[in-house]
């Protein structure tokens, strides 16, 4: 009798698990069942920066071309060879005049424009240093008046350089004056500027002399999808065999090089002004070129495998406050890395879950997850009565 009524209940015990299992496991099961969450990570605010890496050249920031005009008289000899340096004042060539005085008369001449040119640039600098002085900005304009003066400063700058290079032309000039005086018919031509001579011809074509500028320049160019992602003044890293450079986009063509083409991919020279003098840069060396399209600080970002793409949106699995599973619709910006920023939807130092494809239908929003040994302290569970610790222990079974 026993043994039947002992057979009776195990009967009945295993019918009764064998019908929980079904219900828990059953698709569309009105049993809450809960997620196993392995990994998880707090969103946190970082300083990101959007970029792309391109290929670039090193190359002189200008070439300058002397000519010589047979009418202007005979020529007589060269005072540089190619691959010589040079500087502003440098004597080139030497050649007698045909008429001295048309000769004295054109060489002022240039000077007076030289000299109101450098007046129109000086001018134009005042104006620039006045206009920015009088800006204001809200503080909520911060962003924008960074940009603004920013703008006005490389304008400056820029305009600054134009006038320091034609003092120097005038300096030569003021030099060429002196030697038409004392030459008696006999004119030398001296450099302009400080650089190499890449070039003579020998041979009295023109350009006589080319002579690249000892400021070096990184060009290159960028295709259709990079030419929109960029605008004039951001700011690159240029990337050498001897380290890192910092400079700013000085140049990006509206215009393709070459001619239009349907076959072929459109390409847009660049240019980029170096922040500091690199004098051992080699020229024609090739470097690497990271431009920086935006930079956020404070973004807050998640990692990217935690975004769940649907049509209505992207979605992520959050624990939140009371420890459940919770679903949530965000707004996404850029990546940076691994990671994504979030512009709602989430705040920071909430707990997301790391694989979302580890969530099956039907799961939560009760969770578990795995005991982190490293953090269990054996007192805490010594100080536990036996009744605690089954609790605990047939909790997790359930659960599971």
């Amino acid at each position: 009798m026993k043994k039947q009524i002992k057979l009776i209940l195990f009967i009945a015990g295993g019918l009764l698990i064998a019908g929980n299992m079904f219900l828990i496991l059953k698709d569309d099961s009105k049993i809450e069942r809960s997620a196993y969450i392995k990994n998880f990570s707090p969103a946190e605010k970082e300083n990101i920066k959007q970029s792309f890496h391109t290929k670039a050249i090193v190359a002189p920031e200008e070439e300058s071309h002397y000519f010589y005009d047979q009418k202007m008289g005979s020529f007589k000899q060269f005072f540089v060879k190619e691959g010589e340096e040079v500087e502003v004042g440098t004597p080139l060539y030497e050649y007698i005049s045909a008429d001295i005085e048309a000769d004295l008369a054109r060489t002022m001449a240039k000077k007076e424009k030289i000299e109101s040119e450098i007046s129109v640039l000086e001018k134009h600098i005042r104006e620039l240093t006045d206009y920015r002085d009088s800006l204001s900005f809200d503080e909520e304009e911060k962003a924008i008046e960074r940009s603004i003066i920013h703008s006005i400063d490389q304008d400056i700058s820029n305009k600054q350089l134009q006038a320091d290079m034609l003092r120097q032309t005038a300096d030569s000039v003021d030099q060429e004056l002196q030697a038409i005086q004392t030459s008696e018919g006999k004119l030398t031509v001296v450099s302009e500027v400080d650089g190499i001579v890449k070039d003579v011809n020998v041979s009295l074509g023109n350009p006589l002399i080319t002579i690249s500028s000892a400021i070096p320049t990184i060009q290159g160019s960028l295709n259709e999808e990079e030419r929109d992602m960029v605008e004039i003044g951001i700011p690159a890293v240029v990337s050498t065999k001897k380290g890192k450079l910092n400079g700013t986009l000085a140049k990006a063509d509206h215009l393709p090089n070459g001619a239009y083409s349907e076959q072929k991919a459109s390409k847009y020279p660049f240019s980029i002004q170096l922040d500091d003098e690199a004098p051992d840069l080699l020229q024609g060396s090739h470097v690497e070129v990271t431009f920086i399209t935006k930079e956020i600080n404070g973004a807050l970002m998640i990692p990217q495998q935690s975004v769940v793409k649907k049509k209505k949106g992207s979605f992520v699995w959050v624990i939140n406050s009371s420890g459940k599973l919770e679903e949530r619709e965000i707004k996404t910006g850029i990546k940076s890395g691994h990671n994504v920023q979030v512009k709602s939807g989430v705040e920071k130092g909430e707990l997301i879950v790391s694989e979302p494809s580890a969530i099956k239908k039907g799961e939560g929003p009760s969770i578990y997850s795995p005991i982190n040994l490293a953090k269990l302290e054996i007192s805490e569970i010594k100080e536990m009565r036996k009744k605690q610790i089954l609790k605990y222990m047939l909790k997790g079974f359930l659960i599971r």
